[in-house]
């Protein structure tokens, strides 16, 4: 009966690589940022579980609860502290990729084999341990591939639904709901206090505005000219200038209002924000108008998504 020797140096770094790289993938699949040491922690106890499966006397340690709990323990220490939904989805996604993995390590490895298919147990055995690595190398291009193209495509598909919420603002005692749209390329911030920014269109908007401050944004269309106008007056105070820039249009000033707060709705969630301004667009964002305003990340930290 031939010997099959294990180096469980190769087995640790070999799963460590795994681990991390289904971990950061199943991060960035559910929107969750990791820490890299987080990651790293919760991959290095992965791989140690790994390598325990090849000690003498451990077979106790691998019933299928207690593989359960290892990967709950592993997304946990990556990920932690989330909401109950945001915590699962990556947990689901870590499985999804594990499984994908796996499958796709085999077909690499066969892909490389030059022998015939399956003659069973001892020739994929065989096939495992002489193409792991050419096999994983490939798998894992693969898997690295998919975690930086997939969230591009879901970020466009999900525009249309679970990126966008339902925002009430609250605005000198008046209330209006706008259909907001999370938006990752919003970095703006009053450059005053650096409370972050809500892009919002003047027409979804201009039903609560005071109708002194209307009539001047009406009549000057232009953010220093309109503050200056209502210098003086008591709606001057909310007021403010947030710069921005844009293609063909390198640097501009958009009128900011800071309102009383804004309501964030996501399912039967409700987030409410006080701190944060709005910059008035005087043009459509959406022409197919889906939405009319563009949330920074900040505002909606910590809401799940519908």
């Amino acid at each position: 009966m031939s010997e099959h020797v294990v180096y469980l140096d190769k087995v640790f770094i070999g799963n460590l690589a795994v681990n991390y790289l289904i971990l950061r993938t199943s991060g960035r699949l559910a929107g969750v940022r990791g820490n890299r040491i987080r990651l790293l922690v919760a991959a290095g106890l992965g791989s140690l579980y790994a390598v325990l499966m090849f000690l003498p006397g451990t077979g106790r340690y691998f019933y299928f609860f207690i593989k359960i709990a290892v990967s709950l323990l592993m997304v946990g220490v990556a990920f932690l502290p989330l909401p109950v939904r945001r915590y699962l989805s990556c947990l689901g996604f870590f499985y999804l990729g594990s499984f994908l993995l796996g499958g796709a390590v085999m077909g690499f490895s066969y892909l490389i084999y030059r022998g015939g298919y399956y003659q069973g147990v001892k020739n994929v055995l065989e096939v495992v341990d002489r193409y792991l690595w050419p096999g994983l190398i490939l798998a894992a291009l693969v898997l690295l591939g998919a975690s930086v193209a997939v969230p591009r495509q879901l970020r466009g598909r999900l525009k249309k639904d679970a990126l966008k919420m339902p925002v009430t603002i609250i605005l000198w005692g008046k209330k209006v709901v706008v259909e907001g749209l999370v938006d990752t390329g919003n970095s703006l911030t009053d450059p005053v206090s650096g409370v972050p920014v809500m892009v919002v269109e003047y027409g979804a908007l201009k039903n609560i505005l005071p109708d002194p401050l209307k009539a001047a944004m009406e009549k000057y269309r232009d953010g220093m000219t309109v503050v200056s106008v209502m210098a003086g007056t008591r709606w001057n105070e909310r007021l403010r200038l947030i710069p921005f820039k844009s293609l063909g249009n390198d640097r501009g000033l958009l009128l900011g209002i800071r309102p009383d707060c804004l309501e964030i709705k996501s399912g039967s969630e409700i987030k409410r924000v006080e701190k944060t301004v709005l910059a008035i667009h005087n043009s459509r964002l959406d022409p197919g108008r889906q939405y009319s305003a563009l949330l920074h990340p900040d505002l909606v930290e910590n809401v799940p998504a519908a």
